[in-house]
């Protein structure tokens, strides 16, 4: 019923608005609010002080409430519901309502949730649901090292072929102080969807606030090619190398967050969702075998897409980084450059001459002049420093360029295109630009050549040992 309801009354691009929806769902019922149902008090310091938080919550008195839970935390940290109780109190307290959230998810489906935010709005949310999760990371912490220890005490200490009981006993045993971490009244797979949404919040909106003196984006288009606008601060970047350097940082930062996302909550998230009546609500059916399938279809159309490819959009660091074995290639201008299907990927920091320097012009994209920058580079890897070629539009008319849709520039004409559409390819390129250490090289030249071609055709031995410094 689930499955059907999603493939057929809500179509694929609106399959992420769905997603938060259910996520909204969660955050705002018991999932987030009251997940044991339990307020009793008890003789117990940490029991009265969680009682008086939840009362205070209740009355919407959310900084009063916070401090009534950070006191039980400190009381007694074993306590699940002081941990909660603090992170649902800390959301409220900044200003951050989980129904408001709903108005910021794009349904077209191009655009990554909360890159459209006003700067005011970007620090109200990334001040709140950056208080909210880190205390839910410490509760999740707890929780999952406690089902360990009891799993270990289950197995009557016998580790078994069980990696992460191997792990866990040599880590924390032969004593085991402190545990069980926690009492388990709230506990992970109680929260694990909200845990999961507000994770994947606070990393783009920590990629926001780090850039928050320029209106940088992240999109998808079309093909779930990502597009990054980089408009406001290219100009500055061009000037100040600071500026680049902490956009590159934050690229960084975002795509080390992805890659925790998919390859650890997502996972753990829809294995505790697998068999649920999460959404009889929605639905009216118990069948809901579909969770997982939403789950996994936007971070496999969303997440996996910006995490493979998000690094190739690093600028002007004089290294390849899009794995073609050109560097810094791509002019700013939303176009492909160089053939394979990414935009404004690996950009060179130069000055451009444009026919209108108004970003909202149709002329803004019209470059006629590409200079150098402050540092002359190979872009193509043929030995030769800022050739024409590199430099140079195929088509020089912009007006013809428009026409045959055709923005390569020379150096690129006999590359093969369409690189960002073949996942093969793409696969390739982010697996090469995970091959740095040059004592141990996974893909040689002669591999790079064949399998990826792009500028990897102009090295010499000389020069793809040289492919290899400041990695």
């Amino acid at each position: 019923m689930f499955q059907r309801f999603f493939c057929t009354e809500i179509q694929r691009p609106h399959l992420i608005f769905a997603f938060f929806c259910l996520i909204l769902c969660l955050l705002s019922s018991c999932n987030l609010f009251n997940p044991t149902n339990s307020s009793d008090i008890s003789s117990n310091d940490a029991d009265a002080l969680i009682y008086q938080g939840q009362v205070l919550f209740r009355k919407g008195e959310y900084s009063n409430s916070m401090k009534y839970f950070s006191k039980a935390v400190k009381a007694d940290s074993t306590k699940s519901e002081a941990w909660f109780g603090f992170a649902k109190a800390s959301m409220y307290a900044s200003g951050v309502n989980p129904f408001d959230i709903i108005k910021y998810i794009d349904i077209d489906g191009d655009s990554l949730p909360f890159m459209n935010l006003t700067s005011a709005e970007m620090e109200k949310y990334y001040t709140g649901i950056s208080a909210t999760v880190d205390p839910l990371r410490e509760l999740v912490r707890r929780d999952t090292l406690t089902e360990l220890y009891y799993t270990y005490l289950k197995n009557q200490k016998n580790t078994g072929d069980n990696a992460a009981l191997k792990t866990f006993a040599a880590t924390y045993g032969p004593d085991f102080k402190g545990f069980p971490l926690s009492d388990r009244k709230v506990r992970y797979s109680n929260f694990s969807a909200s845990y999961a949404f507000l994770e994947f919040a606070d990393l783009l909106l920590k990629f926001r606030y780090t850039n928050i003196d320029f209106p940088v984006s992240i999109s998808l288009d079309a093909n779930n090619n990502v597009v990054v606008n980089i408009d406001s601060l290219y100009n500055s970047a061009v000037n100040d190398s600071s500026v680049a350097n902490q956009f590159n940082s934050s690229i960084d930062s975002l795509q080390s967050s992805l890659s925790t996302v998919t390859s650890t909550i997502i996972p753990t998230v829809t294995t505790l969702l697998s068999g649920t009546s999460l959404m009889d609500s929605i639905t009216g059916s118990t069948d809901t075998s579909g969770v997982s399938e939403v789950i996994n279809d936007v971070v496999t159309d969303k997440v996996n897409s910006v995490d493979q490819t998000i690094s190739f959009y690093k600028i002007g660091d004089k290294i390849d980084n899009d794995g073609d074995g050109c560097v810094d290639e791509e002019v700013l201008d939303g176009k492909d450059n160089d053939g394979d299907g990414f935009v404004d990927e690996d950009l060179r920091l130069v000055p451009l001459l444009r026919t209108s320097g108004n970003v909202a012009d149709a002329g803004y994209s019209e470059i006629y002049y590409i200079g150098i920058g402050t540092d002359s580079l190979d872009h193509d890897g043929n030995g030769i420093l800022e050739n024409q070629e590199e430099r140079s539009f195929i088509y020089q008319d912009t007006l013809e360029r428009k026409t045959k849709n055709d923005y390569r520039l020379v150096f690129a004409k006999d590359f093969e295109t369409g690189a960002a559409s073949d996942s093969l390819k793409t696969y390739y390129r982010t697996a090469v630009m995970a091959d740095t250490d040059s004592t141990n090289v996974k893909y040689g030249l002669a591999w790079r050549q064949k399998n990826i071609g792009g500028c990897w055709v102009n090295y010499s031995d000389e020069q793809f040992k040289a492919w290899f410094r400041n990695r």
